[in-house]
């Protein structure tokens, strides 16, 4: 009896016992799964960092290359830099401009970037980017599905570097984006489109900032037409002197083509240039001078692009996009918006979309991005902001086409 009753109490201390043991030997494989976990993953993030960190050299590297020696400039130098992070803090990438102050704007305010992977292929980042648009009035822009990327000012010319020539050809929307592209490259919020070293007068001060992009009627002298312009009066006023391209803007809004016109335009298309074999890109712009007629934008762009592609050597690359006009704003009113108002200039770049796959060009629609906002009340003269993003567009769409990808 003493026997089964000492049995009786040794049985829940057995029990309690194995149970601490089983319990121990849980926590013991727990904790070390998750030593060996957290050591693979810093092992990862270790490579990962030191491959980031030799990409990020070679990057470094290829800039101060290219911009002494653009011509042997890798072709696919620019996309180097497409390591994709979510990003932690919002950044702005305008921060180091010149007056800030006096013309206040923010990569922030322009567009939404960084919130998806960016497109690493041209017809997708086409597509992302013609269909994207606001979450309200002038909010900043969002790409559809695949991002936008942002490119610094090394990136950029990285990005020019890749061609010999680099050709604006339309109406005061396309003139409007040289303008953007003008800024960012010489890093002056105030002063990027213009050629402020001419100005002799109270009037002239006034073609600054907004007033450059929006006030065409009284800044249409002022505003810069060609890098050479800028090089010829101050090499340093480019933050990329050497990148070794052309870059003109060639007003040509009217339909029918001005003969005159059009041969200046092919002559200096050819002028100047060795044909080094980098290819030359031409950005096309156009809508409100056929009253957005798709027939008569086509027969524009056919005139243009049959003679560009006879003057230039066969054996020379040539890249070509149009960029369709854009929203119309309230300023059109009266018998004007049966052709010139929103649903006219919507109908256009589904027309021209259209067009655009059955010849083969490129087409960067911008109405979605540009319907929502009210830095243009015509659809016609954009702000600082507006054509900031339509530079940057095209940018992506330089880097893309240029790099084997479709």
């Amino acid at each position: 009896m003493y026997f089964v009753a000492r049995r009786h109490r040794l049985i829940p201390l057995i029990e309690l016992l194995l149970a601490a043991i089983t319990i121990s030997t849980l926590v013991y494989l727990i904790y070390r799964h998750s030593c060996e976990s957290f050591l693979m993953a810093k092992h990862h993030y270790d490579v990962y960092d030191e491959e980031l960190s030799h990409r990020e050299l070679l990057v470094d590297n290829i800039v101060a290359f290219g911009t002494a020696d653009s011509a042997h400039l890798p072709s696919h130098a620019a996309t180097l830099h497409r390591e994709y992070q979510i990003p932690q803090t919002k950044v702005n990438y305008l921060s180091e401009f010149r007056n800030l102050d006096k013309c206040p704007v923010s990569s922030e305010d322009v567009a939404a970037i960084g919130e998806a992977a960016p497109c690493y292929h041209k017809n997708t980042l086409l597509e992302s980017l013609s269909s994207g648009g606001r979450i309200g009035l002038d909010s900043p822009y969002h790409s559809k599905s695949c991002g936008m990327w942002w490119y610094g000012t090394h990136e950029l010319c990285n990005v020019l570097a890749k061609y010999s020539k680099v050709m604006f050809v339309g109406d005061d929307v396309l003139e409007d984006i040289f303008g953007g592209m003008m800024l960012l490259i010489r890093e002056d919020a105030m002063y990027g489109a213009v050629r402020q070293w001419h100005y002799n007068s109270i009037e002239d001060m006034k073609c600054s900032c907004e007033t450059a992009f929006r006030n065409h009627g009284l800044c249409e002298s002022a505003l810069v037409r060609s890098l050479k312009e800028l090089t010829d009066y101050d090499i340093t006023l480019l933050k990329c002197p050497r990148a070794g391209v052309q870059m003109q803007m060639h007003y040509l809004p009217r339909y029918p083509l001005d003969p005159v016109e059009v041969n200046r335009f092919v002559m200096a298309a050819t002028k100047d240039s060795d044909f080094d074999r980098r290819p030359i890109a031409v950005i096309y712009g156009h809508g409100h001078g056929s009253l957005f007629d798709k027939g008569a934008t086509a027969s524009w762009i056919s005139t243009l692009r049959d003679m560009i592609h006879n003057a230039i050597p066969y054996d020379v690359p040539i890249y070509e996009l149009f960029v369709t006009p854009g929203a119309t704003g309230p300023q059109v009113s009266g018998f004007n918006t049966l052709t010139l108002g929103l649903k006219a200039s919507q109908v256009f770049e589904s027309a021209m979309r259209d067009w655009g796959r059955d010849v083969q060009m490129d087409v960067l629609g911008t109405w979605n991005a540009t319907v929502q906002t009210s830095f243009s009340a015509d659809g016609l003269h954009g702000g600082v902001q507006t054509n900031l993003l339509k530079a940057m567009m095209v940018l992506n769409w330089l880097d893309l086409v240029n790099n084997g990808s479709g």
